[in-house]
């Protein structure tokens, strides 16, 4: 994943792994960047970018300045939504990572990501 390693801990931002059938990656989005604590996250735009790269999956990435890892209820909120408008459209959600110059968390390691929904 590609970080300014000098703006990690100061500004939270977004960013998607566009992936394709064979899991590789076709192009990273930068979808926006926020203040210290907060980054609006639209699904729409994020949907839009993939379905101009035929993208089949994503994976999720932003950052905590604050350096700690654990996952807040917006971050559980925005992936809910991913997971749930990927399955509509066909998209995967491979996982959500929380990254900070300490290191990083996986939703999809730490078994946190949503359960795949079938219409």
């Amino acid at each position: 994943m590609v970080w300014d390693e000098n703006r990690i801990d100061l500004l939270e931002e977004f960013k998607v792994i566009l992936m394709d059938t064979n899991m590789k990656c076709i192009a990273i989005s930068h979808v926006c960047i926020g203040k210290y604590g907060s980054c609006i996250v639209e699904p729409r735009q994020i949907f839009a970018t993939a379905l101009i790269y035929h993208a089949s999956g994503l994976v999720l990435a932003h950052n905590h300045p604050d350096g700690d890892l654990r996952p807040r209820k917006s971050d559980f909120d925005i992936t809910e939504k991913m997971a749930f408008g990927g399955s509509i459209l066909g998209i995967q959600i491979h996982d959500h990572l929380i990254l900070s110059s300490k290191g990083y968390l996986s939703f999809a390691k730490e078994k946190m990501m949503p359960q795949p929904m079938y219409l």
